[in-house]
């Protein structure tokens, strides 16, 4: 089963070592109407995508930030169920995510677009 997931982010992508690599963690989330309760819903879903030059590194910082676009796809996914302050969170983790479509609104502050086509820096 695949899944593909596009979504806005409501923050910067969370970014952290492994290893030889940089991880950037994305937290994606679906709003849907729910039949049951009459009332709008979030599904959560989560990811980690890894990159080991620093051009693409470079690029995840700069088009992975707050108010951007982002579709995410990956070989499947699982529920991740944890206690959270509130109670019993359940999350979908995207398994083996690829970062597919990425738009990012130009901000007022004038900042240069994001550059999309950095594939060759892409470790597939």
């Amino acid at each position: 089963m695949s899944i593909s997931v596009t979504s806005k982010l409501n923050d910067n992508a969370r970014e952290f070592k492994a290893g030889e690599s940089t991880g950037f963690g994305l937290r994606l989330g679906v709003k849907f109407y729910n039949n049951q309760t009459r009332a709008d819903e979030w599904t959560n879903y989560e990811c980690a995508i890894f990159t080991r030059t620093d051009n693409q590194a470079n690029y995840y910082r700069q088009a992975l930030v707050k108010g951007a676009v982002v579709e995410v796809s990956g070989s499947g996914c699982w529920i991740k169920t944890f206690e959270g302050k509130n109670g019993t969170v359940n999350t979908i983790s995207i398994l083996d995510p690829k970062l597919g479509y990425v738009y990012r609104a130009q901000s007022e502050q004038n900042q240069p677009p994001v550059d999309n086509a950095l594939e060759d820096d892409i470790p597939f």
